[in-house]
Formats: C-alpha cells, structure tokens, sequence
C-alpha cells in the first residue's frame, strides 16, 4: 500500500502555478524557457483576454479564441508541463462593478 510519504507516490503529484497574476497563452508562448525553468509541473492559464460575453446562451465564435489558441498550438516545452485553460467568471469582467 503506498502511504502519503512513500517516495514513489510523489510523481503522481503535480505543484501548479495559480494566483492572480495568472499568465496568458502569449505570455506563455513568449516565456516558455522561463516557465520551465521555475519549479512549477504547470500552469493555470487565463484563456480569456479578451472581453467576451461569458454568461449567455449563444454559442461562443470560435475566432474569438483565435489569438490565445493560436499561442498555445506548437509551444515546444522541453519538458512534461500539466497545464490548465481557465475562464472566469467574474463581475468587473461583465461591467457589472460600479
């Protein structure tokens, strides 16, 4: 049985990269070797930079991705990176903060 402090059960753990200074894809894209370089199994990645309409019925435009998947598609990362899109949903994005 392998226990919380067994060494072999802490490849299965991941330490991901997640506050509010989450980076976007071209941040990503544009400082891949710095990533890799920190001591982090991944990263948290915010996929909305731009001011999209969140909470709605309509089916969201592909192209309104265009810029963040296009960042991601092809980042050479050296090494195994577990990261995460995320998309907020949040009142000052939707205008609603007075």
């Amino acid at each position: 049985m392998q226990g919380e402090n067994d060494p072999s059960s802490i490849c299965d753990k991941r330490l991901l990269f997640w506050g509010w200074d989450r980076p976007t894809p071209v941040y990503v894209r544009d400082h891949r070797q710095l990533l890799e370089d920190l001591p982090f199994d991944g990263y948290v990645i915010d996929a909305l930079s731009t001011n999209m309409r969140i909470f709605t019925r309509q089916p969201w435009p592909e192209a309104e991705f265009t810029q963040e998947t296009s960042a991601l598609v092809g980042i050479p990362w050296t090494r195994r990176m577990d990261n995460f899109l995320i998309i907020l949903g949040h009142r000052s994005r939707l205008g609603l903060v007075q």
